[in-house]
């Protein structure tokens, strides 16, 4: 197969690279991804979050380890995310399983986000049932005031990030007639790729 004709080599991840790095002068918001997991019956769950980039080969995310998508990748780490670059006619899937973070690295993306972020995420039970937004924002201005004069908000421990750690790529081409080119990546017993293209 000639994969340069699909702008693609035989390294899936320089290949991601470069289509996010063209995705960025074009797209609104190239980063966004869609999310997928499953718990152990089965139930899927989807939902966009921001890619944080590549770390020693793994994709990377943030989470309240107490929500709904953190449950389900403790108690099923395999999963998938979809990027979808309209304007570039552009699709990637990359699936593989999820491991926790290391708190070292965790903790410093915690501190390199804005105050209100940081805030936000101390305080937030994500995806548990809240009484009202009223009374969530009484609990932030209330905080906001008295964490601004201790200087620093204290590193939630159930905050953190993950490492999506890819097994497979899915490399999509929009084309005329719906005549789509679809080419996957599969990782090997020998950490090699192997190659094949999809039918449309």
């Amino acid at each position: 197969m000639n994969l340069s004709l699909f702008n693609l080599t035989l390294e899936p991840f320089d290949n991601f690279q470069s289509w996010y790095l063209e995705a960025k002068n074009k797209e609104e918001n190239a980063d966004a991804f869609v999310l997928s997991t499953a718990n152990l019956e089965g139930e899927p769950s989807a939902r966009y979050l921001l890619h944080k980039g590549i770390h020693d080969k793994k994709f990377c995310f943030y989470s309240n380890y107490n929500s709904r998508k953190a449950k389900d990748i403790f108690e099923n780490p395999r999963a998938c995310m979809s990027f979808f670059w309209h304007r570039s006619g552009r699709q990637v899937r990359v699936s593989g399983n999820v491991e926790k973070m290391e708190e070292k690295l965790s903790r410093e993306y915690f501190y390199s986000r804005s105050f209100e972020s940081q805030l936000a995420s101390a305080l937030s039970n994500q995806s548990a049932p809240m009484s009202s937004k009223e009374e969530f924002m009484k609990d932030f201005n209330h905080k906001k005031e008295l964490f601004k004069n201790k200087g620093k908000i204290e590193y939630p421990k159930n905050w953190g990030g993950f490492y999506l750690v890819p097994n497979k790529f899915e490399f999509f081409i929009y084309g005329e007639h719906r005549i789509n080119d679809r080419i996957e990546f599969l990782r090997a017993e020998n950490e090699s790729w192997r190659v094949q293209l999809l039918y449309p």
